[in-house]
């Protein structure tokens, strides 16, 4: 998603709202068709947008903001390789214009241009960071830290969120990554200690719920196993739904409550969850 797009059409017809002294009458029309082409981009008219952008940039190629506003044209009509063109040059014409570095950074994402995306989410952080838009420093680590991971650098994501979390106490975004990182090898503690922070944030992020439970019941914490596990029941996908199944089942088991546990346990197995099959052999025979 294109951050400055609203910010940007509206400062620039502000900006151009009126042809300075001075101007020719030829450049007081290309002034026009730039002021043309945003309304047209505000209306979702963004290939006839294009079109005028085409002629004031070719009346004056150094125009840095009409190549900035073609690209967004262009992103918005899937145009990517266009998009990027306009997003370098504007870049070359102007090294600071932060929001076109971010943007290059996120269509880099989506490219797959990991390595690309990580130096201009780099780049972005460094051109606001003592600037008002500072604010928003933390999106830009949360995306230079997924971007990091893609790239097999788990530390370098790991310090990033750590960053964005201080940054924003309550980026639960960021909570909840760093909580996976931690539950995908096993370190249930400081994963369920992510985790709760997660929820501490948002309360409604179901996700986050059921991976506590889990990491509670590895914690021998069955009943708060039990607790966050029944609060996700038929609120996410099949596969989450039969392995909420499968450890409610094995909670109950542990604390005793065998028949209700084996139900669960049948439950996962007929959802999919295969380990259950031997638990059943073990506990419900």
């Amino acid at each position: 998603m294109i951050r400055g797009i609203t910010i940007i059409l509206s400062s620039i017809i502000f900006l151009y709202a009126g042809a300075p002294l001075g101007q020719t009458l030829e450049e007081q029309k290309f002034e026009k068709d730039f002021q043309s082409a945003i309304r047209m981009m505000e209306s979702g008219n963004n290939q006839a947008a294009i079109q005028l952008f085409d002629q004031v940039i070719q009346k004056d190629p150094q125009r840095r903001e009409a190549y900035y506003q073609r690209a967004i044209a262009k992103w918005r009509i899937d145009d990517e390789a266009g998009a990027m063109n306009d997003l370098d040059r504007t870049i070359e014409l102007n090294p600071d214009h932060a929001e076109a570095v971010w943007d290059r950074a996120n269509l880099k994402t989506r490219r797959k241009d990991f390595e690309g995306a990580i130096d201009d989410y780099g780049r972005y952080i460094n051109l606001i960071k003592n600037t008002t838009k500072s604010a928003v420093l933390y999106d830009a680590y949360n995306k230079r830290a997924a971007a990091k991971l893609k790239m097999g650098d788990r530390q370098g994501g790991i310090d990033d969120y750590k960053t964005s979390t201080r940054l924003a106490p309550n980026n639960h975004a960021a909570f909840y990554q760093l909580g996976r990182l931690e539950f995908d090898r096993g370190q249930y503690e400081s994963a369920l200690h992510y985790f709760d922070k997660t929820l501490d944030a948002n309360k409604g992020l179901t996700i986050a719920r059921f991976y506590r439970g889990i990491a509670r019941y590895h914690l021998e914490d069955y009943l708060g196993a039990l607790q966050d596990l029944k609060d996700c029941e038929n609120e996410l996908g099949s596969q989450e739904e039969a392995a909420i199944h499968y450890y409610e089942g094995m909670a109950r088991i542990k604390n005793n409550y065998i028949p209700d546990g084996c139900e669960n346990l049948k439950k996962a197995l007929e959802l999919g969850f295969k380990d259950a099959a031997a638990a059943i052999d073990t506990y419900c025979k």
